[in-house]
């Protein structure tokens, strides 16, 4: 016997193994569902429909649709910021274009602040016409 028969007998045995392994898995997960039809609670009648009455059943028992817990805004806001790298909003860095910290309160100092709180109505009016 050469290694190329042996390595063909050796899958050829490793299949019918796992072929009936896997039939007697597929066997036992379809009791273990029919055995749990059997106990279910009887089902509601929603609708006329069995269909349908069948998938609002679904719906019924499924936990996806379970309310959703109450959440602090403080404990939104903290989650916010541990996501972010945990920096908390007072103490944030600011950079600017090319990467270089910026102090925010020198902004007002250079025109920007001003720019940014203009009131641009009437020039918005001016391009609508």
């Amino acid at each position: 016997m050469n290694k190329k028969e042996l390595v063909r007998i050796i899958r050829e045995v490793v299949k019918r193994e796992v072929k009936s392994a896997v039939k007697s898995e597929i066997n036992e997960a379809l009791n273990i569902l029919e055995h749990k039809k059997e106990v279910a609670e009887p089902v509601k009648k929603y609708s006329e429909n069995v269909s349908l009455n069948e998938v609002l059943e679904q719906t019924a028992r499924s936990t996806e649709f379970e309310p959703y817990p109450e959440v602090s805004p403080q404990q939104l806001r903290s989650q916010f910021a541990a996501m972010q790298g945990g920096m908390p909003n007072a103490q944030m860095n600011m950079t600017n274009h090319n990467g270089v910290p910026v102090n925010p309160s020198t902004l007002q100092k250079d025109g920007l602040g001003k720019a940014l709180t203009r009131d641009y109505s009437e020039l918005v009016k001016r391009f609508k016409k």
